[in-house]
């Protein structure tokens, strides 16, 4: 595996971080794992794919780690599991659940369109059914208004989990839904951070 260089914004706080090293994580904190394989990398961190179930996040984002938190042992449909959240030198560590994350784009699509400033997202809970076909009929054209209330259905869930539980939903979009292998038809919300605000550990 080649060095990794995260966190390139931070000059001070830059870190090549090896395979090696990611071993010496998991085995650090009697965590097993079967691979090591890097699934993604972003500005503020990398997702490691380490078993057939779970990904350790290497992060340095204040509200990610926040937010896995308050998420710890959180049994949630619509929502990702959150293992063990933890502090390394120069970043922290995030085990969770790994989701199923390559979906039909139309359901990516239909996220994004939420994440955007739109007539709806502010008025979620109150919003009328002919109001949501009236806004996403021009935009997602192969759907008729059934196709299109259910998936805002499956985005209702999501806000309201993330009501319940404290989650800030503004980061939601079609990069960051997936779903689970056992339950296939419900979204579920992973890479939960807040870019609007700033959280403290």
């Amino acid at each position: 595996m080649k060095h990794l260089k995260v966190f390139e914004e931070f000059d001070d706080n830059s870190y090549d971080l090896t395979e090696s090293d990611i071993k010496d994580i998991l085995k650090r904190n009697d965590i097993p794992y079967s691979h090591i394989r890097i699934l993604s990398e972003g500005g503020n961190g990398i997702v490691i794919d380490i078993s057939d179930d779970k990904v350790l996040k290497v992060t340095m984002d204040k509200s990610e780690i926040y937010f896995a938190k308050k998420l710890i042992g959180v049994d949630s449909p619509n929502l990702v599991k959150i293992f063990k959240v933890w502090e390394e030198k120069y970043f922290h560590c995030i085990l969770e659940e790994k989701l199923i994350t390559e979906l039909n784009n139309t359901i990516s699509y239909f996220v994004s369109y939420m994440h955007k400033k739109n007539p709806i997202n502010h008025r979620i809970e109150t919003v009328s059914d002919d109001e949501v076909y009236e806004y996403f009929s021009t935009k997602l054209i192969s759907l008729d208004k059934s196709n299109i209330i259910m998936l805002f259905n499956k985005y209702k869930e999501v806000y309201y989990e993330c009501k319940k539980y404290g989650i800030s939903i503004a980061d939601f979009h079609g990069k960051n839904v997936g779903v689970r292998k056992n339950n296939p038809t419900s979204l579920v919300y992973f890479d939960i951070s807040d870019p609007y605000n700033s959280y403290e550990i």
